[in-house]
């Protein structure tokens, strides 16, 4: 059976994240729908290599498909009819043949980008930030974002059932850049996995100290310590995050991004 694996950019605002949920709109099921109707007769198999939480945006979400051989559709007319039949909010950027023993769980971690608006509040960039006008400690913000970069216990960046179970909790992140693009701030983070929420929460905690509530060395205290009563912070809400990349053959701790991700597919020339 041919297996492909696919790239796909979507905005989460009209979505409860990646993964299928009965009675719940959510991309995998998107995906599903117009698959059932390429091959109707069924035995198709989808497997996603990230979750994203509702709301949260991505740029490059890879599935693996396995599809049935009839009817017989080549890639090229595959990627096209998947690409039409997606709604507005979905797109395909690339379809890919695997081999059979491909396994996209199997990638060398992800990249997140989260938005922050520290000018004006304006309703064009509110689906896409979090209007944080009161950034005015930009070092301390750097200077706690060197905490979390290497292997870490992340139990104090991730929220419910997760926090039960310590031994899955450690992670190893290769790098955390602040991106200044004027109104617009990108906090970056390139990981080999990422927790429940935990990218959120890193980011709720660096505008806490942004805003000067807390204070950069708090990072290591519950890197090291775990959940803290004293030290309360933010989840940042999920409309400003986006998933930027899906690691595979690409060395994570190579990347780097040059433009808003909301930008990214755009070719524009102003003045």
């Amino acid at each position: 059976m041919p297996k492909y694996l696919l790239r796909l950019a979507f905005v989460g605002s009209r979505y409860a994240g990646w993964q299928y949920q009965p009675d719940q709109a959510t991309v995998e099921a998107e995906l599903k729908q117009v698959l059932a109707k390429l091959y109707p007769e069924g035995g198709v198999t989808i497997q996603g290599a990230s979750r994203t939480d509702a709301g949260v945006h991505a740029l490059d979400l890879c599935a693996a498909v396995t599809v049935p051989e009839t009817p017989p559709i080549p890639p090229n007319g595959l990627q096209h009819a998947i690409t039409n039949m997606l709604p507005a909010s979905v797109t395909l950027h690339s379809l890919e043949v695997v081999p059979a023993e491909f396994n996209v769980h199997g990638n060398r971690g992800k990249a997140y980008c989260y938005l922050l608006n520290r000018g004006k509040f304006s309703p064009f960039l509110h689906p896409y930030t979090w209007h944080q006008p009161e950034l005015n400690h930009w070092d301390a913000m750097e200077e706690a974002g060197k905490a979390f970069v290497g292997e870490h216990d992340f139990l104090a960046f991730t929220v419910g059932f997760e926090r039960q179970n310590r031994e899955n909790s450690v992670r190893t992140i290769y790098s955390l850049s602040f991106q200044d693009w004027g109104d617009i701030v990108g906090i970056t983070i390139c990981g080999n996995g990422f927790l429940y929420r935990m990218v959120r929460r890193i980011v709720g905690f660096l505008v806490a100290v942004g805003n000067g509530r807390l204070s950069p060395v708090m990072a290591r205290e519950l890197l090291l310590h775990g959940p803290k009563q004293s030290i309360q912070f933010n989840t940042a809400p999920s409309r400003g995050l986006f998933l930027v990349r899906t690691f595979f053959e690409e060395d994570p701790e190579r990347f780097q991004i040059t433009t808003p991700p909301f930008m990214a597919d755009l070719n524009l020339e102003l003045g």
